[in-house]
């Protein structure tokens, strides 16, 4: 089962900092946007100037011209994109950034203030799937029905890049050809 990921939405800013990151200025005009999940593999978009993230409030704000509208963070939020085209995907109070998105999605999220950042990968099946820490334990927990899936799984985690190994001619990560390629751990 292949979910495709349908963004309504062409550029998107971001105007201020994210986990610690420096503050962006959104560019001028209708650029920015938040994003909803419509149907549960599709993603609609509300365009506005920009977006800024309140987190002491939970919410986001956005600008239209001297318009200022409060979003709260809640189920209706999947999330947003930011000026650089990186979709952030809004769970469990966090924000993931999207890495790669099919069936098998992978996200990543940094902690902590340099030097001592930390960085994490994680997972969902599908836009609205459960975010779980990347790993072999916790996908061949949620495959164990699939052998060939677990064996894969194994085998790609064997290697040095681990889980996140790209394939050269495709630009997919390994794990992700395991659900494009094989019956999908969902169906």
């Amino acid at each position: 089962m292949h979910f495709p990921l349908v963004v309504v939405a062409i550029a998107v800013g971001l105007s201020t900092a994210l986990a610690g990151e420096p503050t962006k200025q959104a560019p001028s005009g209708p650029t920015a946007a938040i994003l909803y999940t419509d149907t549960p593999n599709r993603l609609a978009a509300t365009a506005y100037d920009a977006v800024d993230i309140a987190t002491i409030r939970n919410e986001l704000v956005a600008r239209s011209g001297d318009t200022r509208t409060r979003i709260p963070l809640d189920a209706k939020v999947w999330g947003f994109r930011d000026e650089n085209g990186d979709t952030l995907r809004f769970a469990n109070d966090k924000f993931y950034r999207v890495l790669r998105t099919s069936n098998l999605m992978l996200y990543r999220r940094r902690t902590g203030g340099a030097p001592y950042r930390n960085t994490r990968h994680y997972y969902s099946f599908g836009l609205n799937g459960e975010i779980k820490l990347l790993n072999r334990h916790n996908l061949t927990q949620d495959v164990a029905q699939h052998p060939a899936q677990v064996t894969r799984i194994t085998e790609i985690n064997k290697t040095a890049a681990g889980l996140l190994k790209q394939d050269k001619k495709t630009g997919h990560y390994l794990i992700q050809d395991v659900f494009l390629t094989q019956k999908s751990a969902q169906d």
